[in-house]
């Protein structure tokens, strides 16, 4: 209808009755039900917070959540203390190329007033959405990395939990491998679209440490009486059982994926023009003494 986009769903119904000349019990449509497409460009959200799963993107949307200014997804029924993850373009959306307007408008009831922020760290890995999130005029993204022998570690903790064998996992994607494949998307003007972090943020409860992120999604500073809990960034809550388990483990291979991790995430930080942190500087070249160690001599 004109320039409109509509989305058409036919209902079949199996016809025992008609006879012909290939056989009966073929499938005819029995209704078509058309619903109205929106474009991209008219999807109203203001930031993405993404990074690598246990980086703390969960910790900075709940923050975030906490600012008068600032409104963070929530369907009906999610009555979590904690930002839930979004669901519109992982599970909602499927591989359309386009949503309903039913679709659009769950999305923004989902959203009180203010600056709206979404929030899901698998979204790095996900290449087939970075093109529609490219689409959506102002949406900005907030990436977060972290230490990546925290990874390491978190990782064979939980499989150490699950009593399952640490050498039957395969390594995922290095932290900055992700972010670059997604700088490729996003195009040169990445930088005025684009905020990586470092879990370090979390780890103050300094209300001034938001200022960056706050100011580049639009919003005012925190209050200087604002009270934000703190995240262990170092260790997470690690015991010194756990710490030691996971430094006995390390497989050379990982050693070396680790260490160049650190590289790389050191050098990105430095294009982007993000600072940075001293718990990546510490740990260059030294890949024979693995954080935690302090934990095991205390």
């Amino acid at each position: 209808v004109g320039s409109s986009c509509f989305d058409a769903i036919f209902t079949w119904e199996r016809c025992c009755h008609q006879e012909t000349a290939v056989g009966s019990g073929l499938p005819v449509v029995s209704s078509v039900h058309f619903q109205p497409l929106v474009p991209w460009n008219e999807i109203k959200v203001d930031m993405l917070i993404m990074g690598v799963s246990g980086c703390g993107t969960t910790s900075l949307a709940s923050n975030l959540e906490s600012h008068p200014q600032v409104t963070v997804q929530r369907y009906p029924g999610w009555d979590d203390d904690e930002a839930p993850e979004d669901e519109f373009f992982s599970l909602r959306l499927g591989r359309r190329l386009l949503p309903t307007k039913r679709m659009v408008e769950e999305f923004e009831g989902g959203f009180g007033s203010g600056l709206r922020v979404i929030k899901n760290p698998m979204y790095l890995d996900m290449p087939w959405l970075h093109s529609i999130f490219v689409r959506i005029p102002g949406l900005k993204f907030a990436i977060l990395v972290c230490d990546p022998w925290w990874l390491f570690a978190r990782e064979r903790v939980l499989l150490m939990e699950k009593d399952e064998d640490i050498y039957q996992v395969q390594e995922g994607r290095r932290q900055a491998l992700q972010v670059r494949q997604f700088l490729s998307v996003l195009g040169p003007e990445h930088g005025k679209r684009l905020r990586l972090m470092h879990t370090e943020i979390l780890a103050s409860p300094n209300p001034s440490c938001y200022a960056p992120v706050l100011h580049f999604l639009g919003a005012s500073s925190f209050s200087d009486r604002q009270v934000l809990p703190r995240w262990n960034v170092n260790n997470s809550g690690l015991s010194r059982e756990q710490v030691a388990w996971v430094c006995a483990m390390v497989p050379q291979g990982a050693a070396r994926d680790i260490q160049e991790d650190y590289g790389d995430l050191q050098r990105l930080l430095v294009e982007l023009g993000a600072a940075v942190p001293v718990v990546l500087r510490n740990r260059t070249g030294k890949c024979g003494t693995w954080p935690g160690a302090e934990l095991l001599s205390s």
